[in-house]
């Protein structure tokens, strides 16, 4: 059986599905260009501050020859969104 929770291939390219389907929609919606958006949140920040170190993560497992790092930087930041989508409205839709 194949697991779509947590520290799994499937897991994190579902995470990169759903993702890619919500600025799909976004692009092709009649939802305004000019909605505002902000950071004020505690979840939000820690998306800023993980994608603030994807380059030292990739240096990192280069320098290391360690490529687990950058799947366990993807698996965290795929977490972080998916609790992002269940709490945060978007595109008009309710969590």
């Amino acid at each position: 059986m194949v697991s779509f929770e947590g520290e799994t291939g499937p897991y994190v390219q579902y995470a990169y599905a759903r993702i890619q389907s919500i600025a799909i929609a976004k692009l092709t919606s009649s939802h305004s260009a000019e909605a505002t958006y902000s950071l004020d949140d505690a979840e939000s920040w820690e998306i800023v501050k993980l994608y603030k170190i994807f380059a030292r993560v990739v240096k990192r497992a280069a320098d290391n020859y360690d490529p687990s790092l950058i799947a366990k930087y993807s698996d965290q930041s795929c977490t972080h969104l998916t609790n992002i989508l269940r709490t945060h409205s978007y595109l008009g839709r309710r969590p």
